[in-house]
C-alpha cells in the first residue's frame, strides 16, 4: 500500500498557492503541484519562501496546462500520477 499524498491543481498563484503553503506547513505529506509555467522551479521557490522547517523535497512541482488540448486526461500526465502515488 502506498503513502498518502496531496495533489494541488494549479499551485502557482491565489488559492491553489495558499493552499500549497498551508499544506507544506501542516502535514508531512508529499505534494504534486502543478503550474502552467514550463518555469517549474521558480514556482516551486516561489512556494518555499519564507517556510522555515520545510523538507523542500516533499514537493515536486510539474508543468500541466488543463486548458490544452488533452487537459488531465493526457497519458504523460495519467503515468505522473501514478508514479508519483506508488513512490
Amino acid at each position: 500500500m502506498s503513502s498518502p499524498w496531496i495533489l494541488t491543481s494549479p499551485a502557482s498563484r491565489g488559492i491553489g498557492w495558499a493552499l500549497t503553503r498551508n499544506l507544506l506547513q501542516t502535514t508531512k505529506a508529499p505534494i504534486l503541484s502543478t503550474s502552467r509555467s514550463s518555469d517549474t522551479s521558480s514556482t516551486k521557490k516561489a512556494l518555499l519562501e519564507g517556510l522555515d522547517g520545510v523538507d523542500d523535497k516533499r514537493l515536486t512541482v510539474v508543468q500541466l496546462d488543463v486548458t490544452g488540448k488533452y487537459g488531465f486526461s493526457s497519458p504523460l500526465i495519467v503515468c505522473l500520477l501514478c508514479a508519483f502515488a506508488c513512490r
